[in-house]
């Protein structure tokens, strides 16, 4: 009985590491994500500057 509690815990560690990377994962996509926006909407300002 405990170690199968034992080894059901593990597996529910294991998971919740998983879902934690992937939590961070997804945090570093969303800033590089608004970064390139950032970057392509001062471009098209710049742009914009140069042809007017």
């Amino acid at each position: 009985m405990l170690l199968e509690a034992l080894i059901a815990f593990l597996i529910f560690a294991m998971g919740l590491l998983g879902v934690i990377g992937l939590q961070a994962t997804a945090i570093n996509n969303t800033l590089d994500a608004r970064y390139r926006s950032d970057a392509a909407f001062l471009a098209n300002q710049i742009i914009a500057q140069i042809w007017a």
